[in-house]
């Protein structure tokens, strides 16, 4: 909850776009290293480390599977 509805400045969303791409592109790594890379590119698209404030809370549920 939250990822797909965060914004940035142009008021454009993460979406589910973004978050496709993500998860094709990083779906190798744990779980760990997994979210902290999805919340570190969700907090990159929104502009947090320019001080842009969070406007909604996450919350992620993310399984390491392995066959």
């Amino acid at each position: 909850d939250g990822i797909l509805e965060a914004g940035n400045a142009a008021r454009e969303e993460f979406g589910k776009i973004r978050c496709k791409e993500f998860l094709q592109t990083h779906r190798d790594l744990n779980a760990t290293k997994f979210v902290d890379a999805l919340l570190d590119d969700v907090s990159q698209f929104a502009g947090h480390a320019s001080g842009r404030a969070q406007e909604d809370d996450i919350t992620a549920l993310v399984l390491d599977f392995r066959a």
